[in-house]
């Protein structure tokens, strides 16, 4: 059984380790701007990100040094409405020839490039998108080893609990019942005693009474008168 288990578990890793390693990273533009413009501007893109782990690079190329930042679409309207400065996720100032790259999750975002005050400026802007469309949460390595991990403490339960109800299979006993013999043997009845037995009568003081024919004598006799039979006395 550990040899199988075993074995079940380095298949199953050397299979996550293919599907996660043969992945193909996708890359993709998502727009790309160019425009030559007079004073102050603000210029402001919006997408939307449909896959976590977005990796964005963004190409920049100004006449004149600018501001760039991408920050959450929501906190940028509040932002226009006068409200708090949003949480940019990067912002960078006096940008004039820049590659900008930010790892984003799955939602909307803005995309912002602000000129201060220049008379005329010319800029660029390209922006491409990155992500593994088969496995697109979190650092690949940690993942593939919390997995492998998880696989092989379940694997080790299940035999191990496999192997405790096989040592805990009960014992089949065989148990005989036979059936009950009553005691059957009667008791024994009381049996008075024979007629033939001699029953000796007690003579009054002074007598003895001859042990071979019965007769009375004297106590001091020595000689039995009837059958001259000696006396115990």
């Amino acid at each position: 059984m550990k040899s199988k288990t075993l074995i079940y578990i380095v298949l199953i890793n050397i299979g996550l380790l293919i599907v996660f390693a043969d992945a193909q990273v996708t890359t993709s533009m998502l727009f790309n701007d160019n425009d030559s413009l007079a004073g102050s501007y603000w210029v402001r893109y919006q997408y939307e990100i449909s896959h976590s782990d977005t990796t964005i690079s963004v190409d920049i190329n100004s006449s004149e040094p600018i501001d760039f930042g991408i920050c959450d679409k929501d906190e940028m309207e509040d932002w226009q409405n006068g409200e708090s400065e949003p949480s940019w996720y990067v912002y960078r100032t006096n940008v004039t020839l820049n590659t900008i790259t930010v790892t984003v999750n799955r939602g909307t975002y803005d995309f912002v490039l602000i000129n201060w005050g220049v008379s005329i400026s010319y800029y660029e802007i390209t922006t491409y998108e990155s992500y593994d469309p088969s496995f697109s949460f979190g650092n690949k390595l940690y993942s593939i080893i919390g997995i492998g991990i998880t696989i092989f403490v379940v694997i080790g339960i299940i035999a191990f609990v496999r192997s405790k109800r096989r040592r805990r299979t009960p014992v089949q006993y065989q148990t005989q019942v036979g059936s009950y013999q009553p005691f059957t043997q009667q008791p024994s009845e009381y049996q008075p005693p024979s007629s033939e037995q001699t029953v000796f009568e007690a003579k009054p003081k002074g007598l003895q009474i001859c042990p071979n024919c019965g007769a009375d004598e004297e106590i001091s006799a020595a000689f039995c008168t009837n059958c001259g039979g000696k006396l115990d006395n």
